[in-house]
């Protein structure tokens, strides 16, 4: 999990961004960094277009992320390796030619459990997008490292066309008690993997969301007007869909955003069995009518 962006990072200045605004559904004015989304950077300082605001092409609202791999080969020696010369990599930062020229991550002191995201892949050839999360908690003591605790990652296919919905998992590190917070995170979305980047390769990404808090997930679960109940689940969960005429379809899906069932919405109340899914985390989707999806969570399964 760390061989594909960590190899990247070593050497580069870990330096928090002055900005702690960052726009999760790329709605607001792009005009930061040279024309970036806001709290987030790019190389479009020598590529215009590897990162760009699509409003043709997107999931909710009016705007996504477009990230094409390109040609950054005039930048990469600037940045102490974090950018590859063939790449297209957008994170929350920046990159420039200042000094240090990479400022990497934003303030962030919650611990969550994943980030969820909505994602269109258009590969070329044969190529791989991802997102990484990293938690970074900086030691308090000379000379002020940054400790890492706690990552995820999730690759991403080629989607035909459509958003799919995914999710980054954190791991957090057993060395850091449940009491420890970060003090910044740094967010990765690449439209290609380190090594074997084919210019062209395009990732539309949009609708980011941070996940539950990660100190056991005991609470109901409520999500807009959703309600899911006992969570963690043994044997049933019964869903609770609010005054929406509009829901049609209610799926769960596994870590890897995996559809594992589906299920016709025909009440309010809802109750599934759960008792054949093995321990563990789950995500679950709401689809309407037309089979967009109004919402989405997560529960677990614990026998």
């Amino acid at each position: 999990m760390k061989k594909i962006l960590l190899s990247l990072l070593t050497g580069a200045l870990f330096t928090i961004n002055a900005n702690a605004q960052v726009d999760f559904g790329f709605e607001l004015p792009w005009n930061a960094n040279g024309g970036n989304a806001q709290g987030w950077a790019s190389a479009k300082i020598v590529s215009p277009n590897v990162v760009l605001r699509d409003t043709i092409i997107y999931h909710f609202g009016g705007t996504s992320a477009k990230i094409t791999t390109s040609d950054v080969s005039s930048i990469a020696a600037f940045t102490n390796g974090l950018v590859p010369p063939t790449s297209g990599l957008m994170l929350t930062g920046l990159i420039g030619f200042g000094n240090p020229a990479v400022k990497l991550g934003y303030p962030f002191s919650q611990r969550k459990d994943s980030l969820g995201f909505f994602a269109r892949y258009q590969p070329t050839g044969v190529d791989t997008a991802f997102a990484q999360v990293i938690f970074y908690k900086r030691q308090s003591v000379a000379p002020f490292k940054r400790d890492t605790i706690a990552l995820g990652i999730k690759k991403i296919a080629a989607t035909g066309g459509s958003f799919n919905l995914n999710y980054v998992e954190m791991v957090y590190d057993p060395n850091f008690p449940n009491t420890t917070l970060p003090d910044s995170a740094l967010i990765v979305f690449s439209s290609s993997m380190v090594v074997g980047a084919q210019l062209g390769s395009t990732l539309w990404v949009d609708d980011l969301k941070w996940g539950t808090v990660n100190t056991g997930i005991t609470e109901t679960i409520q999500n807009e007007n959703i309600k899911l109940s006992p969570n963690p689940a043994d044997e049933f969960v019964t869903i609770n869909f609010g005054n929406s005429k509009a829901i049609k379809q209610f799926e769960i899906l596994d870590l890897n955003g995996k559809l594992i069932e589906s299920f016709t919405v025909n009440s309010k109340t809802e109750t599934i069995g759960v008792g054949h899914l093995n321990n563990g985390l789950y995500f679950y989707t709401v689809r309407d009518k037309n089979s967009s999806i109004i919402t989405s969570g997560k529960f677990t399964v614990k026998h």
